[in-house]
């Protein structure tokens, strides 16, 4: 993950992408485990691959509607985001499919402290 002009890295673990949905279908090549990174502007997800780092996913903040905590007892962070903001190394997205948004749930240590990191950035861009 390349940081860009003005930008600094908010938190990074290793985490599981369990659902990136949009127009009612779940989109199974953004699943899995990965490394996701909190930039004070940018989400990502990257995977390791036979020695090459691909970018399953990179969104601005400001694409983010809403997030939050979901779940009873394993909680997980839940996102919706606009797919025009949403790029990807693995999913070419067509235009068509860039309308409107899109849910996306990830299982991370500490869901509640980066919804509130990322809520607190996507209000402030």
């Amino acid at each position: 993950m390349i940081l860009k002009s003005g930008e600094e890295k908010r938190q990074e673990e290793e985490a599981t992408v369990q659902e990136f949905k949009w127009a009612g279908s779940p989109e199974e090549a953004l699943q899995g485990k990965g490394k996701v990174y909190l930039t004070t502007h940018r989400l990502i997800m990257e995977r390791e691959s036979e020695g090459k780092t691909t970018r399953v996913f990179e969104f601005l903040l400001k694409a983010v509607q809403r997030v939050s905590t979901k779940g009873l007892f394993s909680k997980i962070l839940w996102l919706e985001v606009n797919l025009s903001k949403v790029e990807s190394d693995i999913k070419k997205i067509s235009s068509s499919e860039k309308k409107g948004f899109g849910t996306l749930q990830i299982k991370v240590s500490d869901p509640k402290a980066w919804a509130s990191e990322i809520g607190f950035r996507s209000r402030k861009e």
